[in-house]
């Protein structure tokens, strides 16, 4: 092993093609005190067998008023076997810190390891690895930031946050399994990807990379999703999400007949807004789906059941966005206040258009859907919504419908005819 006092004379410096090899890296095991300079640049090659080690002091630890942790260019630290200890294996509380690369490698062979971190600093590049063996890593005190890429290396090698947060600016590359807990796990690099062997399950997610995410598996959040910048790019896998959407990004999924979409499929009332764009959204909640601000689809909607609650806000359907379903109904069906300031929806067409776009309406206990038949249109919309009232023109009201629909439109050129479904209950 090697141990440093306080006396802040330790120096520690792997550099070049170096190659250090040693049970434990520690402070004094009769002080929790203890100054430390440790650099590891270029491709320095640290391996921490832990072999023999005290187990009142973790495998690596920088710690401590004075003490500094520094890695750069692509040096390999490796802690071969856990253990655990009030302290866990990887321990890094250093008063200042610089990480702008490296590698830091947990577990290695065929023998099942558990590790335990505990960094208050930013990481560069973690590596969950193991070959044929169960290896764990345990979060412990501090949120897990990453400058680089996480990697869970195989299948039954598993990362407990322990409700812990994590943070990472790179790759999440996940081939085992990742619980979780109650954190939140948030994406805030450049350009991302999500990816592994292993569908991955979030409790909350938030996505702010400075370009995208992208995904190259389904992915399962239990709570809520918050895109905060850039483009989710979900191609042809799902985004199930059983809670909340705020969006003020770009949701991406490919063409239909893709399977690529915001798939909100919980059992209480969701909620989605966000001043973003979305691409494919399916609707499977039977307690339905409320809006909380104006949201606009480039792709379809997908009503498998539920209400979407609009409000006052405004559905805007792009020209490759249409609704789709069957069974619509008083239980299933798009539904605003029933008001004359409500918006409704605005369905874009595109020049030479031709076919029937039903825009599935009502009001609490009256699904009155209004169908625009198309024989062709030039460019623009046509914006509905239904009013559950009299109207105010009306000269007779005794002998009025007690419901009217707001119409606007943008297109010049049009040929069809509108159908209006009006309940009599």
């Amino acid at each position: 092993y090697i141990e440093y006092t306080g006396s802040g004379n330790a120096v520690l410096n792997i550099s070049g093609t170096s190659i250090l090899r040693v049970a434990q890296i520690r402070r004094s095991l009769f002080l929790t005190s203890g100054i430390i300079n440790y650099s590891q640049g270029e491709s320095g090659n640290v391996i921490i067998y832990g072999t023999g080690a005290s187990s009142i002091r973790a495998k690596l630890e920088i710690a401590g008023t004075g003490s500094t942790f520094r890695m750069s260019g692509s040096p390999v630290l490796t802690i071969i076997n856990g253990g655990g200890t009030a302290f866990g294996d990887l321990y890094l509380r250093p008063e200042t810190s610089s990480v702008t690369g490296g590698d830091i490698i947990l577990g290695t062979g065929s023998s099942n390891q558990t590790f335990h971190i505990d960094a208050a600093i930013y990481l560069n590049n973690l590596t969950l690895n193991s070959s044929g063996s169960a290896n764990t890593i345990n979060l412990m005190v501090n949120p897990l930031l990453l400058n680089g890429n996480l990697l869970i290396n195989s299948t039954n090698n598993i990362l407990n946050a322990n409700n812990i947060d994590v943070t990472v600016k790179g790759n999440f590359i996940n081939n085992g399994i990742y619980n979780s807990g109650t954190n939140n796990t948030t994406f805030s690099g450049s350009t991302q990807i999500l990816g592994g062997t292993s569908s991955t399950s979030f409790h909350n997610l938030t996505v702010s990379p400075s370009v995208s995410l992208s995904l190259s598996r389904d992915v399962l959040i239990n709570n809520n999703l918050s895109i905060l910048s850039g483009s989710l790019v979900c191609s042809s896998y799902s985004i199930e999400v059983l809670g909340d959407i705020t969006n003020n990004g770009i949701v991406n999924s490919d063409p239909a007949p893709s399977n690529g979409r915001l798939y909100l499929h919980g059992i209480a009332l969701q909620h989605i807004g966000g001043t973003g764009t979305y691409g494919r959204i399916e609707l499977n909640n039977p307690s339905g789906v409320r809006l909380t601000s104006n949201i606009s689809l480039t792709q379809d909607l997908i009503m498998t059941s539920g209400i979407l609650y609009i409000n006052q806000y405004l559905l805007i359907m792009g020209a490759n966005s249409f609704i789709q379903g069957s069974g619509f109904g008083v239980d299933k069906m798009i539904l605003p206040d029933g008001v004359f300031s409500n918006i409704g929806i605005k369905k874009f067409f595109s020049e030479g258009y031709s076919g029937t776009f039903v825009y599935p309406l009502g009001v609490s206990g009256k699904y009155t859907p209004a169908s625009l038949v198309v024989y062709g249109t030039g460019t623009g919309y046509v914006r509905i919504n239904n009013i559950n009232d009299i109207h105010p023109a009306t000269i007779s009201p005794l002998n009025a419908l007690n419901y009217y629909w707001e119409t606007e439109s943008s297109i010049s050129s049009f040929r069809g005819s509108l159908i209006l479904n009006y309940d009599i209950t």
